[in-house]
C-alpha cells in the first residue's frame, strides 16, 4: 500500500519533472534569428523565436501526455491545469504569462547582477526553463 505522503511527492516530482522540459536549441545559439538574447521568457521575442518555443511546447506535452497515459488505470481521469492566453500572437503571452514570465526574468537578472551566481554561457543556458502559455486554438 503506496501512503498518501508518497502520492503526494510522486505528483510534486511529476510537476518538476514537467517543468524541467528542454528549451530550443535554436534560441540559444547566437548565429541564429531566433536566439533569445539570453532572456528566460518570451514576451516580446521575434516570431521565429516564438514558434521554436512553440514547437518544443507541442513535443513536451505530447511526451507528458504519453507517459501519462501508461501510468493511468483504464477508465481513470486526469485533471490538468493549463493557463492560456486571449491572443493569437505567440510573442504575447499576456495576462498571467506575462505576470508569471516577467517575474522569472526580473528575478534571474537580479542574481546575476549582484553577482549571486557565477555565469558562463552554458550554465546560463543550462538553467534556462520553458514557459509558454498556449491559445485555445493551439
Amino acid at each position: 500500500m503506496i501512503s498518501f505522503d508518497a502520492d503526494i511527492y510522486s505528483n510534486v516530482l511529476k510537476y518538476l519533472v514537467w517543468h524541467g522540459t528542454k528549451v530550443p536549441e535554436i534560441v540559444l545559439d547566437k548565429r541564429t534569428s531566433a536566439y533569445n538574447k539570453g532572456r528566460v521568457f518570451i514576451h516580446g521575442a521575434s516570431e521565429i523565436t516564438a514558434n521554436a518555443y512553440k514547437k518544443q511546447f507541442q513535443t513536451d506535452l505530447a511526451g507528458f501526455l504519453r507517459a501519462r497515459s501508461v501510468e493511468m488505470k483504464r477508465g481513470g481521469s486526469m485533471f490538468l491545469v493549463c493557463l492560456g492566453r486571449t491572443s493569437m500572437d505567440p510573442t504575447d503571452q499576456c495576462g498571467a504569462g506575462l505576470l508569471f514570465g516577467t517575474h522569472f526574468q526580473d528575478a534571474w537578472d537580479d542574481l546575476v547582477q549582484e553577482v549571486i551566481i557565477i555565469i558562463t554561457q552554458h550554465f546560463y543556458s543550462f538553467f534556462l526553463f520553458e514557459l509558454w502559455w498556449a491559445h485555445y486554438k493551439e
